[in-house]
């Protein structure tokens, strides 16, 4: 009986462009072999924050200071945006809060994986492109056309 999933190993793609890959199925026990082509897509980018990532599941609370772990690539580009609205203390939060109240804790050798401290003023979905950039180089394509993660903020209680 056949799997019904492959797995597929690519060497490292470093120059973008229009790829196709061949999906090639052995013969088995004299059944003729298969294969199936699938064409995709590699995009250049200077460095993103990876789209899939679930950071809303992590969600935090109205002006408390939370950490964040987020993957991308080439993450030491990445850069808070001090004027940012949601990085900034209502006039309830000004008298007890620290101005921009962010920084960053951790990042792994290969620029992959950050942590990073926020504290959010602003409740519902915080788009990530709305707390970071990445400096020198606009924003990412893969951000731009796949999206970026989303942190869930609840009211405080």
């Amino acid at each position: 009986v056949r799997e019904p999933y492959v797995a597929i190993r690519t060497p490292v793609l470093e120059h973008p462009g229009a790829y196709l890959l061949t999906l090639q199925r052995p013969a088995l026990f004299g059944i003729s072999s298969e294969s199936e082509r699938v064409p995709f897509r590699v995009v250049a980018s200077h460095g993103f924050l990876d789209p899939r990532q679930s950071v809303a599941s992590e969600t935090a609370r109205l002006g408390e200071a939370k950490i964040f772990t987020f993957s991308g690539r080439n993450l030491a580009a990445l850069r808070i945006r001090p004027d940012a609205p949601a990085l900034q203390p209502s006039t309830a939060y000004a008298g007890r809060a620290r101005p921009l109240a962010t920084d960053v804790q951790w990042m792994d050798p290969e620029q992959k994986q950050i942590r990073v401290r926020l504290t959010l003023y602003r409740a519902g979905q915080v788009s990530t492109r709305e707390l970071f950039e990445f400096i020198g180089s606009g924003e990412s394509p893969i951000n731009r056309d796949l999206g970026w993660p989303v942190i869930e903020v609840q009211a405080g209680g």
